[in-house]
């Protein structure tokens, strides 16, 4: 009974390690303040010589006035801007609006992008995730679709089920 319950700890484990990254992947902004604004982005490859970032800004019922979004880039941990803003006038009763940033990546000299606001920016754009390499590894729900069969093998193994072997017979 202790060796099935390893076992289950272990593809318990194999299961979680395997779909963290998609997990953590999905926290799309941060809202500060409480302000109730959020700025959601995606990125897609402009004619092979830059980058789109579109995205959707959103904000409480019943704010209005204009809305500065800044494009910003860092090269690591420091953040400043990136040359291009947008003024969004927001109105009563409606709350979202859609901007769009064209960025020409032989002029920017920036690895990541994020778009800001006062209060509130958006997740982190990496250069690399607007489609210009391609990933090395596969993705965390096909890496998990791997491990389930080997943690049911090791399950079978432990639990002692036997499988019969086929006997093969020569034909001369």
């Amino acid at each position: 009974m202790r060796r099935l319950a390893f076992t289950a700890f272990i593809a318990l484990s194999l299961v979680l390690i395997s779909s963290a990254p998609a997990l953590a992947g999905s926290s799309s902004n941060w809202t500060g303040k409480g302000s109730g604004e959020s700025v959601t982005v995606w990125c897609t490859p402009d004619k092979g010589t830059g980058i789109d970032i579109n995205g959707t800004f959103t904000v409480p019922n019943g704010h209005h006035g204009p809305e500065v979004l800044l494009l910003e880039g860092s090269k690591g941990a420091a953040w400043s801007f990136g040359g291009q803003w947008r003024v969004l006038n927001t109105v009563n009763g409606q709350t979202t609006y859609s901007f769009s940033f064209d960025v020409m990546l032989d002029l920017a000299h920036f690895t990541s992008y994020r778009v800001a606001d006062d209060d509130v920016w958006s997740r982190t754009i990496n250069r690399d995730e607007c489609g210009f390499r391609v990933p090395e590894a596969p993705s965390s729900g096909l890496l998990l679709l791997g491990a389930l069969p080997v943690a049911g093998l090791v399950g079978m193994k432990v639990a002692g089920v036997r499988l019969p072997r086929p006997h093969w017979t020569r034909v001369a």
